[in-house]
């Protein structure tokens, strides 16, 4: 018995098999938008992404917490100037 193989077919189809797998990875980046979709991509990038979104994110609460802290400055200032109109008519 004889078993005939091609090898030109076989390298063929790991070709279309490859060429496959790297179309479903540009569709799904240009259908997402984004560079990296999966972890798989760019590792070092991924880190890079996630370390500036988590800065993003910190600079974003420390931007509220300086609006909060002003709006209660705001309030005890309010609050002081109407303690000195009154101790100013109790004199």
């Amino acid at each position: 018995m004889r078993i005939n193989s091609n090898s030109d077919n076989n390298f063929t189809i790991n070709k279309l098999r490859e060429n496959s797998s790297l179309l479903l990875s540009s569709l799904t980046r240009i259908s997402s938008g984004k560079k990296i979709t999966s972890p798989s991509d760019d590792t070092a990038g991924l880190a890079q992404v996630t370390k500036l979104k988590n800065q993003n994110i910190r600079i974003n609460s420390a931007i509220n917490n300086n609006q909060n802290l002003l709006s209660f400055l705001y309030t005890q200032d309010s609050l002081l100037e109407k303690a000195v109109k009154a101790s100013k008519r109790l004199s």
